[in-house]
């Protein structure tokens, strides 16, 4: 018994393979609030017909949501999630925590967990750092790769 049938529960059915494969085994779906029953012509249809339905939802919200995150980047929104790296705590003690790590004094694993952020943050950072100390510098067009400037 199944108490309450969403919307994608009605297209995972219809795409799992839901009553063609069902049929030859005696299985039917009987809907008590929907009212309907697999096992007949009527249900059928009315199962695919749902399903339909779901289906078209489902792809409208998925396009809505397409067409509103190519609004954000055309607006010049960042999208996803922000980088703890831009944080103010982290960029305020980043200059003593990258002249610890050349030191000596303090290991990549204590500066991330000082900083809040991965190891590997750090370490890809402290790498940057230690080659525009170098004279390299940060290639914008290649998305972040390293080029001597």
């Amino acid at each position: 018994l199944i108490p309450y049938i969403s919307t994608s529960s009605v297209v995972n059915l219809r795409f799992v393979g839901g009553t063609p494969q069902w049929d030859p085994l005696g299985i039917g779906f009987l809907s008590a609030q929907e009212g309907f029953d697999t096992t007949t012509a009527t249900g059928r249809l009315l199962m695919n017909i749902l399903g339909s339905l779901a289906e078209f939802e489902l792809e409208m919200i998925r396009e809505r949501v397409i067409a509103g995150m190519d609004r954000a980047k055309r607006q010049g929104k960042r999208l996803g999630r922000p980088s703890k790296g831009h944080m103010p705590f982290v960029q305020a003690k980043w200059p003593t925590v990258l002249d610890k790590l050349t030191a000596g004094t303090l290991g990549v694993r204590e500066a991330a967990q000082y900083l809040g952020v991965s190891p590997s943050w750090v370490s890809w950072h402290w790498v940057v750092a230690k080659r525009e100390s170098a004279g390299e510098t940060l290639d914008p067009v290649s998305e972040g790769s390293l080029k001597n400037g």
